[in-house]
């Protein structure tokens, strides 16, 4: 007995492996490595000395070696959430078979799943959008994980840091105190921390006006403590009123 195996797409024919005498069992192992990516026929021959001829012919076998990718557009690099993250990606691949999204916590290494293994088939280019409620997620910096496998099991991932801050500012009024009698030129000393904080507004209104206030300093750096308040010619209660904000959004006002 001879046979033979085969391998062939549409522009070449591989031959494996030729033998004789009888066997039983495995008589190849494919290295897939040494084949470009591409649908394959196999053909296994057989032929005995008489010329009895057997042929089988497998048809559609895809060899892949390329790894999928995943690609995340949005959030960029450090970005400050506090209540939402939207979460933009993309995964292509020819034989694309599943994603996963985690986030797993810079600090102490907690992990949450955002997206369980979910199933993308006929598709080899998707762009996908989540939406995630970041409540369960503690302040800190964070690695949003995209996982992606294709259907021969190739794996691969991408990863983006991000940043949840729920934490107000700080704000110290150093002066003027509350109850002063002031007049002229008014220093109003002010401190605003927070790790990320954006600026500080600093606005007037006379006693119990509304929702009325006047600007004394507006989108003030947090480095510039001290602001100049012209008072003169005011005889009345004035309320002063600074608001922080982060550049996660969050404010505080007193």
């Amino acid at each position: 007995t001879q046979y033979s195996v085969i391998l062939s797409n549409q522009s070449r024919v591989y031959t494996i492996l030729t033998g004789h005498n009888s066997v039983n069992g495995t008589i190849a192992v494919l290295n897939s490595v040494n084949y470009i990516d591409d649908s394959y026929t196999l053909i296994i021959h057989a032929n005995d000395s008489v010329g009895n001829i057997t042929e089988k012919i497998i048809n559609n076998i895809t060899i892949d070696n390329t790894l999928p990718i995943a690609h995340i557009i949005y959030p960029d690099t450090g970005t400050l959430i506090n209540t939402e993250i939207i979460f933009a990606y993309e995964l292509i691949d020819a034989n694309l078979q599943e994603y996963s999204i985690k986030a797993r916590k810079v600090a102490g290494g907690q992990i949450i799943s955002l997206v369980p293994n979910t199933p993308v088939w006929g598709i080899q280019d998707i762009i996908l959008t989540n939406h995630f409620n970041a409540a369960s997620m503690a302040d800190g910096e964070w690695k949003i994980i995209v996982s992606v496998k294709d259907k021969t099991g190739n794996t691969n991932s991408a990863e983006r840091s991000i940043v949840i801050d729920r934490a107000p500012p700080s704000i110290t009024v150093i002066s003027p105190l509350s109850g002063s009698i002031l007049n002229g030129m008014v220093n109003i000393i002010i401190i605003a921390t927070d790790e990320h904080i954006a600026y500080y507004n600093i606005e007037e209104q006379p006693f119990n006006n509304g929702d009325v206030w006047n600007p004394i300093s507006l989108n003030t750096l947090p480095q510039n403590t001290n602001i100049i308040w012209q008072a003169a010619g005011i005889d009345e209660y004035r309320t002063i009123r600074i608001t922080a904000k982060t550049k996660g959004r969050i404010r505080k006002k007193i």
